[in-house]
């Protein structure tokens, strides 16, 4: 199972046993990724070489962005096991597997 679906079959479990939540929770990656690692998962992944076009922020763009999942870790025990780096490798494997052909 993957980390995100852990997360929701959590969530889903602690609401069945539980009344009246109104909890807002984050389930992602509590640790930054560049956006330079990023695109080197992605290459690595799908063995394709990104063609980078490197522009000055945008606005609307961020200097670092991760979920915070305290929350979730204390009220239902999430804690993802997957790297950002194998959850990638993970996702284009699915997604050739299962594209139409």
């Amino acid at each position: 199972m993957t980390d995100t679906v852990d997360g929701i079959y959590r969530v889903v479990e602690y609401l069945f046993n539980n009344e009246q939540v109104y909890e807002i929770v984050n389930l992602g990656n509590n640790q930054p990724v560049k956006l330079s690692d990023m695109i080197a998962a992605i290459e690595n992944a799908t063995s394709l070489k990104a063609n980078i076009k490197q522009l000055p922020m945008q606005p609307g763009d961020v200097d670092i962005t991760y979920a915070n999942i305290d929350k979730a870790k204390a009220m239902f025990g999430y804690n993802p096991q997957y790297s950002f780096d194998k959850g990638i490798a993970n996702f284009v494997t699915w997604y050739k597997n299962n594209q139409e052909k």
